[in-house]
Parts: structure tokens; C-alpha cells; sequence
């Protein structure tokens, strides 16, 4: 497979489980070693042993925001921490840059000492991509991040998102297997299927036009969201054939 996002784009992945996506993720993201090929970022090749400064061009956010917290530390203690180890701030300047970050993402100061397990899911959730955004990253990496979180909570981290992009000129390559989502979100979508690319273009072009029998399938058989605009499954539509 081959793919490219653009400065300031937001790239959706989308696919059954199983298709490759968060296989694709952690390569992108530098946990996984790809067996053949390469991850770039402005031409330059991201090795298999990533320096400093090359991890933090790509940072990840994961599906289970609980999970990804140190349960440990407060919010605080672990935004703290990225920033004094790889030096990005003076030592008198890392409490603002804490707070710089919780301001960010929306995430009210007062959860500044609070823990994982004192934080609702989509605080927790805002906790991660703060963290991510401590090593300031160029691309994020965002592997089903809103499929943990109530319905009602997944518009808000969605629009953070995209709120982001606009204000950081951030890349991010958005993994799900909800078309909904990624149609509320993304700019252009990649369509997997068995670890392969079989669709990809702009998010109206390929949802609205599809082309490829399984994208086709793929639409049929997801369920709207109640906030997405995301038109609902066609009676009758049989469960996506990745073989087609």
C-alpha cells in the first residue's frame, strides 16, 4: 500500500477490523517495523530506530484513553513529563507550557492534579492528545479515537480535531471503521481491505461516488450517527466481501 498526507490535512483510514489499520498506524507512528518499504516526512526516510527528534515529529493518540494514561500520574505530572525530558521548554517556563496545553485541547486547569480514573472518558481523551501535543508534533496519528467515548462525547473530540489542524497546521491520519466519523472529519479518506488500498480520494468524491464494490458495501452496511449527516444503511445491504 501507499499513501501521502499534505501539510494540514486530515487523511481517514477506514476498513473492517482486520484490514491492516492500526497495522498501518503503529508503522506510520514508529512501534511497528514495516517488513519492506518506508515511512517519510518531507523526504526524509523515519528508520527503524527513530532519534529524539523523529519521534516526536510523529506522535500517536490510542482508542483507550484510560489504557494510555499512567494511572499513576496526574494530568499535570504527565504533560510535565515530554516536555522536561526532550528540553522543550526552560525549567521555569514548564508549568506554562502545562497549562499552554490544557487550554489547548480544552481541558479545564482545575484537572491539572486529578488522576485517569477521576477524569471522564472524553477528559481523558483530551488528557492524551495534550500529551501527544507536549512533543510538538507535525503528524498525529489517530487510531480509533473516538470509538471508547458516548456518542455525545465523540462530536466534541472530533471538532478538537479539526480545530487543531486549523490552528497547528498539524497533519493527522485518522484510523476508524466508521465511515460516519471519518465523513465528519476528513478531508480525503483511504478505503483497506486485506491490507491493501483499494479506494482512496477526496471524502465526497469516494463516499458520495464510489467506485469499488467493497466501498460500496462498506457504506451500505454502517449505521448513521445521530450528529453526522451520514445518509443511512440501504435495506437489504449484505455485510462487506473483502474479496471483491
Amino acid at each position: 500500500m501507499s499513501l501521502s498526507v499534505r501539510q494540514g490535512e486530515i487523511v481517514g483510514v477506514v476498513g473492517e477490523s482486520g484490514s491492516g489499520k492500526t497495522s498501518l498506524a503503529r508503522c506510520v507512528a514508529g512501534y511497528r517495523t514495516a517488513t519492506s518499504g518506508t515511512v517519510e516526512i518531507d523526504g526524509r526516510v523515519m528508520t527503524a530506530r527513530r532519534g529524539p527528534l523523529d519521534r516526536r515529529r510523529v506522535q500517536m493518540v490510542f482508542q483507550d484513553p484510560y489504557a494510555s494514561l499512567n494511572p499513576r500520574m496526574t494530568v499535570r505530572q504527565t504533560l510535565r513529563e515530554p516536555v522536561v525530558v526532550h528540553g522543550l521548554r526552560a525549567a521555569g517556563r514548564v508549568g506554562e507550557r502545562v497549562e499552554e496545553l490544557v487550554d489547548l485541547v480544552g481541558l479545564d486547569r482545575r484537572y491539572l492534579d486529578s488522576r485517569p480514573r477521576q477524569l471522564s472518558g472524553g477528559q481523558r481523551q483530551r488528557a492524551s492528545i495534550a500529551r501527544a501535543l507536549a512533543l510538538e508534533p507535525e503528524v498525529l496519528v489517530a487510531d480509533e479515537p473516538v470509538s471508547a467515548l458516548d456518542v455525545s462525547v465523540q462530536a466534541m473530540v472530533l471538532n478538537l480535531l479539526a480545530d487543531l489542524r486549523d490552528r497547528l497546521g498539524m497533519s493527522i491520519l485518522f484510523i476508524s471503521h466508521d465511515i460516519a466519523v471519518v465523513s465528519h472529519l476528513c478531508d480525503r479518506v483511504v478505503v483497506m481491505s486485506q491490507g491493501r488500498v483499494v479506494e482512496t480520494g477526496a471524502v465526497d468524491d469516494v463516499f458520495l461516488r464510489p467506485e469499488h464494490p467493497y466501498t460500496r458495501q462498506l457504506l451500505g452496511a454502517v449505521p448513521p450517527h445521530p450528529w453526522s449527516g451520514h445518509p443511512p444503511a440501504s435495506p437489504g445491504t449484505s455485510r462487506p466481501d473483502p474479496s471483491q
